[in-house]
């Protein structure tokens, strides 16, 4: 996988594999800072991990929150997501005032209310849209490189 990104990408690749530690508590140091990770169960895929920093009550979101940008819903998880989203949503109150979606620009609680929004206006439809959608690993090759 190394080589291939590095093909593909050219000298905007990478020039050395980095292979992440294994954390063994909810939280980095960086410079003297800590920040809080926060781990939500199936969402958007399988797991998803967020990054809480108090000082700024600021929330890295990863992609549970998405602003403006069309929603991933390959790997059908569309009612564990919505459930993330409740708990996302009980988290942040009194926490967080920014949220720093994985997809689109930053913006306050009303992201995660508007996703909500997207969601419920058929959810029946956004099920039936899902249903039709190849599974996650049977795209087309062309459609799984970088």
């Amino acid at each position: 996988m190394f080589s291939l990104l590095q093909k593909k990408l050219g000298r905007e690749g990478p020039t050395r594999l980095v292979i992440p530690e294994v954390l063994t508590e909810p939280g980095l140091h960086v410079e003297g800072t800590k920040l809080d990770i926060v781990e939500f169960a199936e969402g958007e895929s399988k797991h998803i991990a967020c990054v809480y920093l108090p000082f700024m009550k600021a929330l890295l979101s990863a992609d549970l929150v998405y602003n403006n940008a069309h929603l991933h819903l390959q790997e059908r998880h569309l009612e564990s997501w919505l459930a993330r989203l409740d708990e996302l949503e009980e988290f942040a109150k009194n926490r967080v005032s920014t949220i720093c979606p994985g997809h689109g620009t930053a913006g306050d609680l009303r992201l995660i209310c508007r996703l909500l929004q997207i969601c419920a206006i058929s959810p029946r439809r956004l099920r039936a849209a899902t249903q039709k959608l190849p599974s996650s690993g049977s795209w087309p090759n062309t459609w799984n490189t970088v």
